[in-house]
């Protein structure tokens, strides 16, 4: 749902606050204090200090310390992004409507008094009373002129919290969620015999005589479970949450079509990718103005230094093809994480700042901290600008630092945008909920992650895009397209993967592509629905404790690699029709690595799980063969820099001018060696944090210069 109205003349940088956690005095110290800071949002009422301090008892409103935050904010230029407050009920009610708590596998509805979500979406009472408070908002506020927006909820979907470590929950199974199941069912599948058949599974398959009988599935296939039952329950608690949001935004723009509206969503690429807990990004730009993600890198860029670009740009896409502007409404602001045996992150000022450009750099338009100072009664290490007392950190300077940069350039930073990139990674939220009910996430993730970080930490601008995305032409402008672990390809996945290829495209693939289909079921041919593509038929495949790549010498594929290269996990053995070629052996001389024409284009199969394999940090023969896959795909890039691997560049470009934002994801003090390909003129570079110009040279490459960074710094260049 792209709007007019998400388009600002301003860029919205600001916190959380929660004034009922502090002093009425500290309020107005505390924004004087952000507005001398520079930021100019405050984000409040959307899960603390929400419906449950504003309405303690049914029909009993108190308002007084909201109105007076609006208040303050007027008089210092502030906005309010406002929460709707659905996600933080309060416990009367419990009182009105016993039944309204969600429900888990096994019949234990969830406490009370622990985390957000505890009432069910499909319950009528808590819809009545969301939508009342709702509308009792919109009355009071949607006029308001310190109003800035709305936040629809709080990072829907079911808690996240595990009553037993390492076994999560499955919800919601109450009377109300299993009758919306089974009207969502009737609607898919018309017939309940057809249900049945999708359903089938032995030895534990049902035939349904009546509508009556459909029960949400309480058992994933890995615990014998329906493999098609299991995906259409997953599908449909991702599809309710999105219309939960939906009908949030359709109320609020019954009566306010002025300000915008908004959804944070949060671990779209960690754990199970959402499926657990009921969410499918894809399905959010038509719920509301602005896609927003809620970006806590904690300590994970030690280890992982993609993994903050890679949860941006998985976060971006679906605001991207949908050109609907992309939020962060909550960003890491201080110590995060554990009670007293942590934080697990001492968050720093050079943290602010790298979190802050990283997120701009991948194209965010709002920048919001959580939060501008912790509260009392959760000791939890929760992150803040300011100290516990309100006083002003290295953090809260490092931030102003930042706000004067963003607003003396706040045309360039609002309006320059990040250079599209020609390589995309397929993604299926049906994958995904099929890869979690055989307990293969984690290959999934591990797989997405192998070939992100191997075009990552090569300079390379990577997205992702959907099936349905790519058959609606949205994957046009890329050259090539990976699909990591695609266990499950849909018919229609395959024709819009061959088209791609038959278009021109080329097209790279793993071990168990296409193993089964939209039913879960086997395809008879592997991979399922795209044997003619590849130019090849599985005849085998098995697990292997060690699996060798041998590459051919004459192949560009292979360009500049030495020796053998190692696979993961599985060995795939092919059955190669005429005019495939082979790439790369197995020790003993069967096909490992293929690559076939298809129409204009070309793909590569991999018989093993070489994209798992990239994800390694001494994988730098693994990362080479991805560079080589793009350049014989034709991928451009329109700059390069040299000077270490975890030196990470983006170019933004807006009107004749261009953002260069430039990061050291590493510890260590580094000289970045810039070459601006797509600038071939002199152009003067200023460094807007140090404010002084750099030096540059003019070349038949483009244009160059030199930043030094220290451990883990960042800047921003302007160049014009």
């Amino acid at each position: 749902m792209s709007s007019d109205q998400s388009q600002l003349n301003f860029f919205p940088i600001g916190s959380s606050y929660y004034p009922p956690f502090h002093e009425p005095d500290d309020w107005v110290r505390d924004v004087a204090r952000m507005a001398e800071a520079g930021l100019n949002t405050i984000r409040t009422a959307e899960l603390i200090a929400s419906w449950e301090w504003i309405e303690p008892k049914k029909g009993e409103f108190d308002f007084g310390w909201l109105d007076r935050i609006f208040e303050l904010c007027g008089q210092h230029g502030l906005r309010v992004l406002l929460g709707t407050g659905a996600g933080s009920p309060p416990i009367w009610l419990l009182d009105e409507y016993p039944g309204v708590q969600v429900v888990s596998h096994d019949g234990v509805p969830y406490p009370t008094g622990t985390m957000w979500g505890w009432a069910c979406i499909h319950h009528p009472g808590f819809c009545a009373e969301a939508e009342r408070y709702l509308r009792m908002l919109l009355e009071r506020y949607g006029n308001h002129p310190t109003l800035f927006g709305w936040q629809i909820h709080n990072e829907p979907g079911y808690p996240a919290i595990q009553r037993t470590p390492g076994t999560p929950d499955l919800y919601c199974y109450c009377d109300h969620t299993a009758a919306g199941f089974r009207e969502w069912l009737q609607a898919k599948y018309g017939d309940v015999e057809a249900l049945s058949e999708a359903w089938a599974c032995t030895p534990t398959r049902h035939r349904y005589h009546d509508w009556s009988q459909v029960r949400p599935p309480r058992s994933a296939p890995i615990t014998w479970g329906s493999p098609g039952a299991w995906l259409d329950w997953r599908q449909y608690t991702d599809q309710s949450f999105a219309d939960f949001i939906a009908w949030q935004n359709d109320i609020i723009k019954e009566s306010d079509a002025v300000h915008p509206t908004t959804v944070n969503l949060v671990h779209l690429l960690r754990d199970d990718l959402g499926v657990v807990r009921g969410l499918d990004p894809w399905l959010y730009p038509d719920t509301c103005d602005a896609f927003g993600f809620d970006l806590y890198p904690v300590d994970r860029f030690k280890t992982e230094p993609f993994f903050t670009s890679l949860q941006l740009d998985y976060a971006r896409s679906p605001a991207l093809h949908a050109g609907q502007p992309f939020w962060i409404p909550e960003i890491e602001s201080g110590p995060i994480g554990e009670w007293v045996l942590g934080p697990s992150h001492a968050t720093t000022a050079r943290d602010i700042r790298r979190y802050d450009l990283d997120s701009i750099a991948h194209g965010a338009k709002m920048l919001l901290y959580q939060g501008y100072r912790e509260w009392d009664p959760l000791p939890l290490h929760w992150g803040a600008l300011v100290d516990l007392n309100g006083e002003p950190t290295e953090r809260y300077h490092e931030a102003a630092r930042i706000n004067r940069v963003v607003q003396d350039h706040e045309e360039l930073f609002l309006e320059a945008q990040p250079a599209r990139a020609q390589i995309g990674i397929l993604v299926d939220q049906r994958n995904a909920i099929a890869c979690v009910g055989v307990g293969a996430s984690e290959m999934l993730i591990d797989a997405i992650k192998g070939v992100y970080y191997a075009y990552w930490s090569q300079g390379y601008s990577v997205e992702f895009i959907t099936p349905e995305l790519l058959a609606g032409g949205k994957g046009q402008h890329y050259r090539f397209l990976l699909m990591p672990f695609m266990m499950l390809v849909t018919p229609e996945c395959a024709q819009a993967v061959a088209d791609f290829v038959a278009e021109g495209g080329a097209l790279a693939a793993f071990a168990k592509c296409g193993m089964i289909n939209e039913k879960s079921w086997y395809w008879h041919e592997r991979p399922g629905g795209l044997t003619e593509v590849f130019g090849v038929k599985e005849t085998r495949i098995a697990k292997s404790d060690v699996v060798t790549l041998m590459p051919q010498a004459d192949t560009e594929t292979f360009n500049g690699v030495s020796g053998s290269l190692r696979g993961h996990w599985h060995r795939q053995d092919f059955a190669v029709e005429d005019g495939a070629r082979v790439l790369a052996t197995y020790p003993h001389g069967a096909p490992a690595v293929t690559a076939n024409r298809h129409g204009e284009g070309r793909a590569t199969l991999f018989g093993t799980h070489f994209d798992v394999a990239a994800l390694d940090p001494e994988a730098v023969e693994h990362h080479r063969v991805f560079a080589n896959l793009a350049e014989v795909a034709g991928v451009e890039r329109p700059f390069r820099v040299e000077g270490g691997p975890l030196l990470d560049g983006h170019l933004l470009t807006c009107e004749g001018r261009r953002l260069f934002i430039l990061i050291n994801h590493g510890p260590e003090a580094a000289l970045a060696r810039v070459c601006l390909r797509v600038v071939l003129e002199k152009t003067a570079v200023t460094d807007l944090f140090a404010g002084k110009a750099l030096d540059t040279t003019l070349d038949w490459d483009g244009l160059h210069f030199e930043v030094t960074l220290g451990g883990y710094a960042s800047t921003a260049l302007l160049i014009e």
